[in-house]
């Protein structure tokens, strides 16, 4: 059996006396959509934060295409395939969407060999995004679902086949919640990427993952199909307050 593209190994992360992280372990299998649930403060941005490498992990390992990637800094991550978004997008407001996308071709994991090369996959992937019409404008003119769908861009023009998306839903519409949701699937599908999704809209992130994980105050504490997991009882008393 192939082994898992990510593998994240008795993971802690410990701020002062706040274990924010505290030994969590999560295999990521290629293709998958991963989706990560869990209240505010359960240790989900941190999850993401230690992977990236934007944090560095008190304890436990990360192995990514079964090699460490703990220490490594976000860009050496980002050009060995694994890239993410932020909750709280962060465009270049005074560039134009396409030079947006094309600055995370070039800078990303090498794949192109000029700058027009790096432009017309830039392109391809503002159109699949659904930013055609807007490729032109300032990333500033953006609403907040264009620049949503801006960062999504951003990451996957790094040519990255893992990315994790946080938030990318936050703050949408409920109508612009369900073309985000038809837009991922598609980007999904289309380049065969691999998906870890942190998301607070949980019907939808039930209904986008293809497994989910959820976290409690720093610890996992559940992990399967999403059916299975809004039936357990220890989610249910935890994250929605029921007994058990």
């Amino acid at each position: 059996m192939d082994q898992p593209l990510l593998q994240v190994r008795n993971l802690g992360k410990n701020f002062g006396g706040v274990h924010a992280l505290d030994n969590v372990s999560v295999d990521v299998e290629a293709g998958v959509i991963l989706g990560i649930m869990g209240a505010n403060g359960a240790g989900k941005t941190t999850l993401f934060a230690l992977i990236a490498g934007n944090e560095t992990p008190s304890s436990g390992e990360i192995l990514f295409r079964g090699h460490s990637i703990v220490g490594l800094r976000p860009d050496q991550i980002c050009r060995r395939g694994l890239a993410r978004t932020f909750q709280i997008v962060r465009p270049f407001a005074g560039l134009t969407v396409l030079e947006n996308v094309t600055t995370a071709a070039i800078f990303g994991a090498g794949l192109h060999a000029s700058h027009a090369d790096a432009q017309a996959a830039a392109a391809e992937i503002i159109g699949e995004v659904g930013l055609a019409g807007r490729i032109h404008s300032p990333a500033g003119e953006l609403t907040l679902s264009g620049q949503k769908r801006l960062e999504l861009a951003r990451a996957v023009a790094t040519g990255a086949t893992l990315v994790m998306l946080d938030e990318v839903l936050a703050g949408l519409t409920a109508a612009e919640v369900e073309e985000m949701l038809v837009t991922i699937r598609s980007i999904h599908a289309r380049r065969g990427l691999t998906l870890l999704v942190i998301e607070h809209v949980m019907r939808a992130l039930m209904r986008l993952s293809h497994r989910i994980v959820v976290l409690h105050l720093g610890r996992k504490i559940a992990e399967g199909e999403p059916g299975a997991v809004a039936a357990s009882d220890e989610v249910r008393r935890v994250y929605f307050g029921e007994a058990a």
